[in-house]
């Protein structure tokens, strides 16, 4: 079940993705109420496969969230004696929202990263590793299905 990233309530029938400060976000319909309304998705219809939505802001594909980056942002708040109301207010965003970040149920968009970093004076981002693409071992058999069904 879905929640709404805005108030944290789970959403039983319809998603509305709506845009907040340029930001897209999925929201219940209590929340959705005079916002800018992008999309509305039935939950009762048959299971589709969806992107998670991106926001139009700048994509950066060579960089990463760091691994559990809601408790780095929350022991560098708690290091600066910041409340969560007073973070919040500095980088313009909803209480609500920057505790589900911490809590890692949303993954913050790239403006909102950068506002984290410089309010806190952390790195969230890391250089993005390249893995090889599929690479292809000539003469490596491997199991298929064929090798497990008794003839």
């Amino acid at each position: 079940m879905e929640e709404c990233e805005l108030c944290g309530k789970p959403i039983s029938d319809t998603v509305y993705i709506v845009e907040v400060e340029g930001v897209n976000l999925r929201v219940c319909s209590k929340c959705s109420q005079r916002k800018h309304v992008i999309q509305k998705i039935s939950l009762n219809q048959p299971k589709i496969i969806r992107e998670p939505i991106r926001s139009q802001e700048k994509k950066e594909d060579d960089v990463e969230l760091v691994n559990h980056f809601g408790n780095v942002i929350k022991n560098a708040r708690e290091n600066e004696k910041l409340p969560l109301k007073v973070l919040a207010e500095m980088i313009k965003e909803q209480e609500s929202y920057i505790k589900r970040i911490e809590e890692e149920k949303t993954v913050p968009p790239q403006n909102i990263i950068e506002k984290l970093e410089r309010a806190l004076n952390i790195k969230l981002t890391i250089a993005k590793i390249d893995k090889p693409e599929n690479v292809v071992i000539k003469n490596a058999k491997e199991p298929t299905l064929g090798d497990y069904i008794k003839k």
